[in-house]
């Protein structure tokens, strides 16, 4: 019996660990993020067989990248591609570390490699809901709206508590193929999600531009400048690996407009 406890206690504390982490990651800001990943460690050490805490510890490091978080994104972008690929060797690997590395490879802009190792990803597990959810994102930037659609709705359907980022994604889906009444409507809802939700406003102001509407896009604009003062298009823009320039050109000279600073 004694054995046995102490096998359990590890694995126990382990869970705890996950869901601490997992609590904090969901809050999906900087200050969350780092407390997350303090957890999803501590997940890595008392369960070094579980592909479980490598795979969140990459996905920690990958927000910090893609948000900026991080004093260094590029060192943060290389840990979330070191963990990702320890997770996708393990034999409970669950299609979520490929999902990691497909963002790594994204936003280093090799984007025919991040949309293979994403459809890996769906191929692991179809119904799994982070695959599908990364997958959305990887078409919506490779300029697969109608996909990206497809598998974001897939995400958000098999998860009855979701991210107000795959709303985002859904949103921004619409709006790239022209459904812009579905995506104004996506983007309120992550709204009401996350009422700070900077990536929200900027898919309001893109659609509201698009669909002629510019004293609505001037007004949400605002909004986003009273949130951060300190937001600027060069800053956002460095973040964004869309695969076709044209389309963050365009994107972007609708924020500019809607006033938006450089």
């Amino acid at each position: 019996m004694t054995g046995v406890q102490t096998c359990a206690l590890p694995i126990s504390k382990a869970r705890e660990y996950y869901y601490r982490g997992l609590h904090e990651y969901l809050k999906g800001n900087k200050e969350a993020m780092a407390i997350a990943r303090e957890n999803f460690e501590r997940v890595a050490q008392l369960a070094p067989d579980s592909a479980l805490g490598p795979t969140h510890v990459a996905f920690s490091h990958w927000w910090d990248a893609f948000r900026g978080w991080s004093d260094s994104p590029s060192r943060s972008l290389d840990l979330a591609g070191e963990w990702a690929a320890k997770a996708m060797t393990m034999e409970d690997a669950d299609g979520q570390a490929h999902a990691v590395m497909a963002h790594v490879l994204l936003l280093r802009r090799e984007h025919d490699k991040a949309l293979e190792v994403a459809q890996q990803a769906v191929c692991i597990r179809p119904q799994c809901v982070n695959a599908n959810g990364h997958l959305g994102n990887i078409l919506y930037y490779y300029g697969k709206p109608a996909e990206a659609i497809e598998h974001m709705k897939r995400a958000i359907r098999n998860m009855p508590v979701y991210s107000p980022w795959f709303v985002d994604i859904l949103a921004a889906s619409y709006k790239e193929y022209g459904q812009l009444d579905n995506a104004t409507a996506a983007a309120r809802e992550a709204l009401r999600l996350k009422p700070d939700d900077l990536d929200a406003r900027l898919i309001l102001i893109d659609a509201y531009r698009s669909a002629g509407r510019e004293a609505r896009a001037q007004e949400i604009a605002q909004e986003l400048l009273a949130i951060d003062p300190t937001f600027s298009l060069a800053k956002w823009s460095a973040t964004q690996p869309y695969r076709e320039p044209a389309t963050l050109d365009r994107i972007a000279g609708n924020l500019r407009a809607a006033g938006l600073p450089a």
